[in-house]
């Protein structure tokens, strides 16, 4: 989970309209009838993604575009426990479903260009890039697709494989190295036709030459979870998905769904951990990316009103690194009303009322490996940036005491 609310919605929404602005008109694709379902692919020979793993997903926005490739280019390698190695990367941008015919965006111009280049980087790095596949969810259907439009299309492929044909050859025309499932709605009562779509396409990937690697994102999870988290992750089946995968990515972060409240915290990541470990087979979990926030979320009083004004689009790593230090600055001191380290609470020189959630990446990753170094030599990370800003602090403290495979 990496924006508040239902997730992507509101990003996804403004992403759609800007995508209906360069994107060709899309030409339907034969289709195959399947007699039946496919059994659990074999997995793929391909190996798992790089210990740490770069997302970038601004190409399509003018305002942005560039900057997560910049970020790529001042540190395209990390440190191991096995010394420096090369950053794999999940690229938005190509894998967007227009779920009426099961093709894909299509661009032209800038936006092209950045993918291009992109992808162009990561290979000179010696790297892989990863296609991310999405789709945009919008209740109202006004400015996306409604969950029935998703689940129409899921049926369809999983009934009518050569539906997913489009998929294939855009990872061959822009020579991707595998795919990550990123849908983030799905049927709570039937969480079997996500499963059943994933593991049809994983089938179909490798049918391939190529024998592409698939991901799937797992919204976080915990065996005593609220009702919003039940509404948001009820779709996905993580054994069954585990099955149809070759890796995992689980998305720890959002724990407070946007509300005030922490992005997260050490128990919380121990529950989900202990959730994984209990559902997931040994392969499965030793091959987990397990995905932190590196924003922070922030909040200032109107009245009785909390109104956000910081979240992951904008608040930046070096934000919350510039609001810690300005809380422990604050004049005259006792401003500072709480703090226990994943969310303060204070009153600013302005005099409004503050609560500041931050990332505390480099701390949560250190827990992480904590739980796991019983069960595994190391671990696999991303972490999710608020406009794709570079840190080289962050970078710094993550490679001072590398704990990545």
């Amino acid at each position: 989970m990496r924006f508040s609310l239902h997730y992507k919605d509101l990003i996804l929404v403004v992403l759609l309209l800007l995508l209906a602005t360069c994107a060709a008109t899309p030409t339907n694709k034969s289709r195959v009838v399947l007699t039946r379902t496919p059994e659990p692919a074999t997995s793929s020979p391909s190996p798992a993604i790089s210990g740490r793993l770069a997302w970038i997903d601004d190409c399509q926005f003018p305002a942005q575009r560039g900057r997560g490739l910049t970020s790529y280019r001042g540190a395209p390698t990390y440190r191991s426990v096995n010394g420096t190695k090369p950053q794999d990367v999940a690229l938005f941008g190509h894998g967007w479903i227009l779920a009426d015919t099961g093709t894909l965006y299509t661009y032209s111009g800038a936006t092209q260009q950045c993918l291009t280049d992109v992808i162009a980087t990561v290979k000179e790095q010696h790297a892989r890039v990863f296609a991310v596949l999405g789709v945009s969810f919008d209740p109202s259907g006004q400015a996306g697709w409604t969950l029935p439009d998703i689940l129409s299309y899921e049926k369809r492929a999983v009934e009518h494989p050569a539906l997913l044909k489009p998929i294939i050859q855009m990872l061959e025309q822009y020579h991707y190295d595998g795919l990550i499932v990123d849908i983030e709605v799905g049927d709570r009562a039937n969480p079997q036709l996500f499963t059943s779509y994933c593991n049809t396409l994983h089938h179909v990937l490798l049918q391939t030459q190529h024998h592409y690697p698939l991901g799937i994102a797992l919204i976080h999870r915990t065996h005593q979870q609220s009702e919003t988290d039940n509404q948001l992750n009820q779709f996905q089946d993580w054994s069954g998905l585990a099955a149809a995968a070759d890796f995992l990515i689980v998305m720890a972060l959002d724990m407070s769904h946007g509300t005030v409240g922490p992005l997260a915290t050490g128990p919380w990541l121990a529950a989900i951990y202990d959730y994984a470990k209990e559902v997931l087979p040994n392969r499965a979990l030793s091959q987990a990316n397990w995905e932190l926030a590196a924003y922070c979320n922030w909040w200032a009083k109107e009245g009785s009103t909390w109104k956000n004004v910081g979240t992951a689009t904008d608040c930046t790593y070096e934000k919350a690194q510039w609001l810690t230090d300005h809380i422990h600055h604050l004049h005259p001191p006792g401003r500072l009303l709480e703090e226990n380290g994943a969310v303060a609470h204070y009153i600013g020189e302005d005099g409004t009322e503050y609560q500041f959630a931050h990332p505390q990446t480099v701390l949560l990753f250190q827990q992480l490996f904590a739980l796991v170094k019983e069960d595994l030599p190391c671990i696999q990370g991303s972490y999710w940036q608020a406009g794709l800003e570079g840190n080289s602090n962050l970078i710094a403290s993550l490679n001072a005491n590398p704990h990545f495979c």
